[in-house]
């Protein structure tokens, strides 16, 4: 159990862990996509329960339509930033395919969401997606040439 657990947090909370995730199978991907989608919804909806006007059973479904709706727009908003990454992948001295990237965006993406989690529940929901955007293209790319670097040093040894 507890390698488990250390499995699960070196997975996505290093980057070398973050880097060799791209390796991942496609279902393990699409849950971590849900994932993330889930707990960039979390601010959003604690703010509508804050300042709710409307009806409990009305609440209800308006938060599983938001639940599902921000995971739609996580994957899409993935897929997207995995068709602008094979560009970059191109000059790579050991290109990924479109799976790995897919993946390696999918696991890179939790640091971002827990910050802007962290940041629309202290602070202001409307930088939730702003920390999250910003944050997932910096970490991703940070770690993205940090590990073809130490590919390229393990190659040449």
């Amino acid at each position: 159990m507890e390698q488990a657990i250390f499995l699960f947090a070196w997975k996505r909370f290093t980057w070398r862990g973050v880097y060799e995730a791209r390796k991942s199978k496609l279902f393990k991907v699409i849950f971590q996509t849900i994932f993330t989608g889930m707990m960039l919804s979390s601010p959003i909806i604690l703010e509508l329960q804050k300042k709710s006007l409307i009806d409990y059973s009305v609440q209800g479904s308006l938060i599983g339509m938001i639940y599902i709706s921000l995971i739609v727009l996580n994957v899409i908003f993935l897929l997207g930033i995995s068709v602008m990454a094979l560009a970059i992948n191109l000059t790579a001295a050991f290109p990924l395919s479109f799976k790995e990237i897919f993946a390696f965006l999918s696991y890179s993406a939790t640091i971002p969401a827990v910050i802007a989690m962290v940041a629309g529940l202290f602070g202001n929901v409307s930088f939730v997606y702003l920390v999250y955007n910003f944050g997932i293209l910096f970490f991703a790319l940070f770690v993205y040439k940090k590990g073809q670097l130490e590919h390229i040093r393990n190659k040449n040894v």
